[in-house]
């Protein structure tokens, strides 16, 4: 039986927002560069941390297991606790 554990590390959240600093830092300063904003880079930025918050919320994952345990009730092959 192969197995998928999710844990959440000690301190993962801070080490989660000081990355983010640095990409909005350097989002900042390209987007400086005229011919780099039409990247957008900032939202991308915004968008990517919300999504790790996302990831880093447990009870959102409980909520998703919750949900594909029902997608998956008749599939023989797959199993979520």
């Amino acid at each position: 039986v192969q197995v998928a554990v999710k844990v959440l590390h000690p301190a993962v959240a801070a080490m989660v927002d000081a990355d983010l600093a640095v990409m909005r830092a350097g989002a900042w300063a390209l987007e400086l560069v005229p011919h780099v904003r039409w990247l957008s880079l900032r939202e991308s930025v915004e968008e990517f941390a919300s999504l790790m918050t996302l990831q880093m919320d447990l009870r959102i994952e409980a909520a998703n297991l919750d949900r594909f345990r029902v997608n998956f009730r008749d599939s023989p092959d797959v199993n979520f606790p």
